[in-house]
């Protein structure tokens, strides 16, 4: 059984999307592009200094000081705070805005990333944070 579609019989009927509507849909298409492009570079580089520097990292999909993060983290932690451990570990605890007041030195304890300090020392440097911004 086949399909019958009438087509136009000349191409007046044909009516093309006018330039200011294409630049509606591709502006906002490439700008997404762009922002995705410009966080995986950044990641990227980040990574590479990261390891380089030969400093404790843990890599995290945000950074938890981030301003979309900030003000938006009551809304997306208690979602994500309830993944299973295994998408969420060891880096959930290191994207809180206040896990270092919250957590003190245990997700340090628990990577044993940094050894503990010596009494009346200072306390060795914290891993560094492997985000894309």
């Amino acid at each position: 059984m086949a399909i019958n579609v009438p087509l136009p019989t000349s191409m007046e009927n044909v009516s093309l999307p006018s330039v200011s509507q294409t630049i509606f849909i591709i502006l906002p298409a490439l700008y997404v592009v762009y922002q995705f492009l410009s966080c995986a570079y950044s990641f990227l580089v980040n990574l590479r200094a990261a390891q380089q520097s030969g400093i404790p990292y843990i890599i995290t999909p945000w950074m938890g000081f981030d301003r979309k993060f900030l003000a938006t983290e009551f809304l997306w932690y208690p979602v994500v705070s309830r993944l299973p451990s295994v998408f969420t570990q060891p880096w959930l605890s290191m994207t809180r805005s206040d896990w270092s007041w919250r957590y003190r030195r245990s997700p340090f304890d628990a990577l044993s990333s940094a050894p503990s300090p010596a009494p009346g020392t200072a306390s060795p440097s914290t891993p560094a944070h492997c985000s894309s911004r």
